[in-house]
């Protein structure tokens, strides 16, 4: 036998060491969460009494997915929060509302920037914003929420511009809605 060399006191030392080590884990077992499962979907329940205050806090989290799916994952939600397991997050299918910064120049014909122009954004409501060029043709717009068509339009007392309107569909920050001038106002000072 094993425990052939040890002596009587050692043997019931270690039996009532494995006994309280056994009656602890089960004490443990009996306090800790209960959890219930069904088929398919299921819900985990936790309960606590809180400080010793004889008020019993419950929680739920409910879990969806079947049991071959661990690899796409699941979502799991509860309360307030939410979190999605598995060997990747999906990506969301739509584009979100964010806010952008829209912009370009508006120039001469060779290139040359072109200094207070102005330089209308018409949102799909019918609102608009208007801006000035700069000194070297460059405006912007901020916060221009995306995921919408817009329409950009240039008005100037000494330029005319063949494309004097352009309709963007704006999903992102986007710098280059240029407007160039005609040639023929190529040498007229503004």
């Amino acid at each position: 036998m094993k425990y052939k060399n040890l002596q009587l006191f050692d043997l019931i030392f270690f039996a009532v060491i494995v006994l309280v080590i056994l009656l602890f884990a089960l004490s443990v077992r009996a306090q800790t969460n209960e959890f219930q499962a069904s088929g398919g979907s299921f819900t985990l329940e936790k309960q606590v009494v809180a400080g010793g205050g004889n008020q019993m806090q419950q929680s739920s989290l409910n879990q969806s997915g079947t049991a071959g799916q661990a690899i796409a994952g699941y979502k799991s939600s509860g309360g307030s929060f939410s979190l999605y397991s598995g060997f990747w997050t999906p990506e969301t299918l739509a584009p979100t509302a964010a806010n952008v910064v829209v912009g370009g120049q508006v120039k001469t014909a060779d290139g040359r920037g072109i200094k207070n122009v102005l330089v209308t954004i018409t949102f799909p409501g019918g609102q608009t914003r208007t801006a000035l060029s700069s000194s070297f043709g460059y405006y912007r717009f901020a916060e221009i929420p995306a995921g919408e068509i817009y329409l950009f339009s240039v008005a100037a007392k000494r330029y005319t511009f063949a494309q004097a309107s352009q309709a963007r569909e704006i999903l992102d920050d986007t710098q280059d809605i240029d407007f160039v001038a005609d040639a023929s106002n190529f040498s007229e000072p503004q």
